[in-house]
C-alpha cells in the first residue's frame, strides 16, 4: 500500500527498554495510586477508613484515581535487597506539566493507570496533585496553562514518608529540578523522562533575547539531568539522539501507555472520508494553520478542531467565516475516544512533536492518523504499515496526502485500521511490561 511521505523516517534497532511480549490480564481504567494486600487493593487516601475493591485474577477492578500527600518524617533510604519483583516497587513522579491539559501530564496520568496495580506504591507530584505550591502563575507563552513554583520542604516531606525506590523526573521545570535534588540527597536514583525539545519551542513564542535566554537555560537543565539521571527515556530516535549530544549517559526509547478506555474493541470507519478531526493544544507549532489552509481548498470536507491554546480565537473566527470548520473548544480526555469515533481521519500537523499521543489514540480507535513526519511516532517501526505520513516541509504535501487517504477504498482503510487496532495492542502489552522491567533494573542497580 503506498505510504503518504515520500521519504522514511529513521528507525532505532532497539523498540523499548525491556521489550519483551507480554499477554496480560487488562488493569482496571482508573488507577492512580496500589497498594496490594492479600489479593484485595487497599487506599487509604483522604478517607477514614480503607475501601476495598474486588479484584479479578488478583488485579483490582474499577477503582478511582486518588492522589495521596504523606506528611509523615523518615529518612532511611530504602534497602534494595526487599526488590525480588515489581510488586514491591515504590515510584515518585515529580512533573511540572498538569494531568489532562498537557501531553506530559497525560502520559503520566496513563503510565499510573497501566502499572499501579502492578506495584506496591505509584504517587504524583505536579500542580494540583501533592502538596500546596509556593506560587502559581501562567505559562510564559501560553496563558491557558498555569505553572506553579513548589514548596521544597513539602515536597522533601513526601520523599522522606514514601521512600521511594525510584523517582521518575518528567521535567526539568521547579518541580522537575526539585525532585531530582531531593533524590540526590538521598541517594534514590531518578529516570529523567525528556519529552518536549523546549528550546525548538521557545523560538516560536519569544523574541530573540528571550530566546536565547531560555535556551542557555533549559540547556542548563536538561545537561544536568542527563548526566545525573540513571537513564533517560525519550519517544523518538532523534530525541534519544539529542539527549545523547547534550550528555545523556544511558538514553532508550520509553513505551508510551494509553488509559483503559482505549482498550475497548472498536469498528473501523464507513462509508467515504468527510469529517476531519484535530485534538491538541491550538498552538504555533502544531501548525493548525495547514488545516485551515486545507479546508479552503476542500470545502467537501469538514474540520474540527478540538482544544485551547493561544491560537483559540483564531479557529473560532475561522469557524464563523467558514461552514467546514468546526471550533469545539476543549474535550475532557474521557470523551476521547467518543469523539474519536465520531470522524473519519485525525490529521496531527505539527512542526515540533515529541511523539503525538493522540495519533496512537486514533489508532486504537481504529481511526486512520494522519502525521507529519516531524512527529516522534513516526518513528516507530511498529507503525510502519498503520500511520498515513507525510514530509512538512514539501510544498501541500498534507492536502495531497489527505486526498490519497479520501482516494483509498473502504477495504484497505478498514484492513489498515484492524492491523492498528492489533499493533496497539502489542504495544499496550509489551510497553508495560518494559516499563516494570526497567523501573526495577533501576532500583536494583543503585
Amino acid at each position: 500500500m503506498a505510504r503518504s511521505a515520500p521519504t522514511s523516517p529513521r528507525r532505532s534497532t532497539r523498540r523499548f527498554p525491556g521489550w519483551r511480549s507480554s499477554r496480560r490480564t487488562p488493569l482496571p481504567s482508573d488507577c492512580s495510586r496500589w497498594r496490594a494486600n492479600r489479593g484485595n487493593i487497599v487506599l487509604p487516601i483522604g478517607t477514614n477508613s480503607p475501601t476495598t475493591a474486588s479484584t479479578r485474577n488478583g488485579l483490582p477492578i474499577d477503582l478511582p484515581i486518588s492522589l495521596r500527600v504523606m506528611t509523615s518524617a523518615t529518612t532511611a533510604s530504602p534497602p534494595m535487597t526487599e526488590l525480588a519483583d515489581p510488586s514491591r516497587l515504590r515510584i515518585l513522579i515529580c512533573c511540572d506539566a498538569a494531568i489532562e491539559r498537557n501531553g506530559v501530564g497525560s502520559y503520566y496520568g496513563d503510565l499510573i493507570e497501566q502499572i499501579g496495580p502492578s506495584v506496591d506504591t505509584i504517587e504524583l507530584l505536579a500542580p494540583g496533585h501533592g502538596p500546596e505550591p509556593l506560587l502559581s502563575f501562567p505559562l510564559p507563552g501560553d496563558s491557558t496553562q498555569q505553572a506553579a513554583l513548589p514548596a521544597g520542604w513539602r515536597l522533601a516531606r513526601v520523599f522522606d514518608s514514601l521512600r521511594p525506590h525510584v523517582v521518575i523526573i518528567a521535567t526539568p521545570g521547579p518541580y522537575g529540578m526539585t525532585g531530582a535534588r531531593l533524590a540526590r540527597r538521598r541517594g534514590i536514583p531518578f529516570i529523567y523522562g525528556f519529552h518536549t525539545h523546549f528550546e525548538a519551542l521557545s523560538e516560536l513564542y519569544w523574541n530573540r533575547l528571550m530566546t536565547a535566554v531560555a535556551t542557555r537555560y533549559l540547556e542548563s537543565r536538561n545537561r544536568k539531568l542527563f548526566h545525573r539521571a540513571a537513564l533517560t527515556l525519550a519517544h523518538s530516535d532523534s530525541m534519544v539522539e539529542l539527549a545523547r549530544r547534550l550528555g545523556a549517559r544511558r538514553a532508550e526509547l520509553a513505551a508510551t501507555l494509553l488509559p483503559g478506555r482505549f482498550d475497548r474493541a472498536p469498528e473501523p470507519a464507513t462509508g467515504p472520508v468527510r469529517d476531519i478531526l484535530f485534538v491538541g493544544r491550538l498552538a504555533a507549532e502544531k501548525r493548525i494553520d495547514r488545516l485551515l489552509d486545507a479546508a479552503a481548498k476542500r470545502p467537501d470536507l469538514v474540520f474540527s478542531f478540538a482544544g485551547q491554546g493561544p491560537l483559540s480565537e483564531t479557529v473560532a473566527s475561522a469557524a464563523q467565516t467558514r461552514d467546514n470548520v468546526r471550533h469545539l473548544g476543549w474535550i475532557e480526555r474521557e470523551r476521547i475516544p467518543r469523539l474519536l469515533a465520531e470522524h473519519d481521519v485525525l490529521v496531527l500537523p505539527s512542526d515540533v512533536e515529541s511523539f503525538g499521543t493522540v495519533a496512537l489514540e486514533a489508532i486504537a480507535c481504529a481511526r486512520p492518523a494522519l502525521v507529519s513526519t516531524h512527529c516522534g511516532i513516526g518513528e516507530w517501526p511498529q507503525l510502519d504499515e498503520v500511520l498515513y505520513r507525510f514530509d512538512p516541509d514539501e510544498p501541500d504535501a498534507m492536502i495531497e496526502a489527505l486526498d490519497r487517504l479520501v482516494a483509498l477504498p473502504e477495504t484497505q482503510r478498514r484492513e489498515r485500521a484492524n492491523a492498528g487496532v492489533a499493533a496497539y495492542a502489542r504495544i499496550r502489552d509489551e510497553g508495560r511490561q518494559a516499563w516494570l522491567e526497567t523501573l526495577l533494573e533501576v532500583a536494583r542497580a543503585a
